[in-house]
């Protein structure tokens, strides 16, 4: 079975090239839907070097997958073959190319070649699932590539030392190798240290180990207990309340107290501190500390005060649902849509304020850098979804009916509070700041965010081409092509397979 997927991009072949060299590339090429774990990253791309992987087949089913890099050709591409896997045959060749319609553009080329083991029965069995989840991870990863060059193009800046908490979270799993590609060297700051780059610390005795640690220049801080973990006992709302204070609080206390201080500390905070009436609120709304979330967002946005009377600029990111399928809202919700069983909850109303994971990441480096990024922002996407429009939308992306409501009253009765100040609060939160900046946003709308997440842009398949010659002259040294000569926004790739 062969397979070639091509998609401009618009950076230049170099450029391109150098993504695909970067620190992050093998955590950036891993799609969030699960099932794919790095045990361990090749140190570079060059002949010789291996990754290994693990693969879940079925539930409960995993397999090692080791491959190796050959063939590796500066200015050209390099291979990946597997030398231990799921499939007898795995060969897939990576080529940058400049592209001849567009000056300092380049083009990505993928091809692969792959066997399932079983020889023709194999073949007939698993070949057109082979087929469909292979052309929708390539038209994925083309995707995040060309995003991901976008982005970096736009946040260009001298590497910093970055400090994180909360790193081996959802979110913190995308952001770091992000990080990484813009060349930023990563420390976290977690529970138990992990290597050279981790830095241990526990907010509960208040210790935090900072001692000796390099200058660093900003600090990115997820951490918090998960508040949709299970119905709020007294134990879980203590818990949820002081790992978010008392954390934000011990590392503002210690980044104020440092000779030379951070530029910047960038906090996750939450929407649920405006009042969930259903009207628009930016960033110069009113607030509602009356309810549990309110509380706990009003003390962790306070506790950052060390920080900033230090001088250090703090960011307070209040974000909505974090659209990723790896975890949160839209994991939860994937299992009852894919048997059939989705539907809108509360009667279709709540507004849900979200954003796709690649926008938050993407927002939180541009935190990071962007000197003019200080105090509340909204992290959300421009348009909330009411219930009713979220259901129909991820029903009609995974080809499934929304036509279970789910009423208020058993969520009350399983969750209780929880249920009224997340799955039914009626949060409609608009990123005033960011639209005023003109943040170039992945996904505003939900559906594009939905299909690429979920991995249903799948490319058209086209009959197989011969390769254009190369033209040598054709990108630049240096720089990204203009924005208004990129790929196509559908997010696609061209793929060919032949008969």
């Amino acid at each position: 079975m062969e397979f070639r997927f091509e998609s401009p991009v618009p950076a230049s072949r170099e450029a391109l090239e150098a993504w695909h060299h970067g620190a992050g590339a093998l955590g950036r090429l891993i799609p969030p839907t699960g099932g794919v774990e790095v045990c361990e990253a090749p140190a570079s791309i060059a002949n010789g070097e291996r990754a290994q992987l693990r693969v879940r087949l079925l539930p409960g089913i995993h397999a090692n997958w080791l491959a190796e890099h050959t063939e590796v050709e500066p200015g050209v591409g390099f291979t990946d073959v597997q030398l231990e896997g799921p499939f007898r045959l795995w060969y897939h060749r990576h080529e940058f190319r400049a592209d001849p319609s567009v000056p300092g553009a380049s083009l990505l080329v993928d091809r692969v070649t792959c066997e399932p083991f079983g020889g023709f029965a194999g073949r007939l069995l698993a070949g057109p699932m082979l087929r469909r989840r292979i052309g929708r991870l390539f038209a994925w990863r083309h995707q995040r590539t060309r995003g991901d060059l976008m982005h970096l193009a736009r946040c260009k800046a001298d590497p910093k030392h970055i400090l994180i908490t909360g790193a081996t979270g959802m979110v913190g799993r995308s952001l770091v190798p992000l990080l990484k590609q813009a060349g930023h060297r990563i420390t976290t700051l977690s529970r138990h240290a992990s290597g050279p780059g981790s830095r241990v610390w526990d907010p509960a005795r208040g210790y935090i180990d900072l001692a000796g640690l390099p200058p660093v220049d900003v600090v990115v801080h997820l951490a918090g207990e998960n508040v949709a973990a299970g119905r709020w006992t007294a134990t879980r709302r203590r818990a949820i309340l002081e790992s978010r204070e008392q954390g934000t609080a011990l590392l503002a206390r210690s980044l104020a107290a440092l000779d030379p201080k951070p530029a910047a500390l960038v906090c996750a905070s939450g929407t649920s501190i405006y009042p969930a009436d259903g009207r628009p609120h930016d960033e110069s709304g009113p607030t509602d500390a009356s309810t549990f979330l309110g509380h706990v967002v009003d003390k962790w946005e306070s506790a950052a005060d060390p920080a900033r009377k230090a001088g250090i600029r703090v960011v307070h990111l209040r974000t909505g649902v974090v659209l990723n399928p790896a975890g949160g809202a839209l994991a939860a919700m994937l299992r009852p849509f894919l048997i059939g069983l989705g539907g809108p909850v509360g009667g279709g109303r709540p507004a849900m304020s979200w954003i796709a994971d690649e926008d938050f990441t993407d927002l939180i480096h541009y935190c990071c850098l962007d000197e003019t990024m200080e105090g509340v922002i909204n992290a959300v996407a421009p348009q909330p979804a009411s219930s009713t429009e979220f259901a129909d939308t991820l029903g009609a992306v995974l080809g499934r009916p929304a036509l279970l409501p789910v009423p208020s009253a058993p969520l009350r009765l399983c969750y209780g509070q929880m249920a009224d100040e997340t799955i039914l609060a009626n949060l409609h939160v608009v990123p005033g700041k960011l639209l005023a900046a003109g943040f170039p946003y992945r996904w505003p709308c939900l559906e594009g965010a939905l299909r690429h997440l979920l991995m249903r842009d799948v490319p058209p398949v086209a009959p197989p081409k011969q390769d254009a010659p190369e033209d040598s002259g054709g990108a630049p040294n240096d720089g990204a092509a203009p924005e208004d000569n990129t790929a196509p926004q559908d997010g696609t790739a061209k793929a060919s397979s032949p008969p």
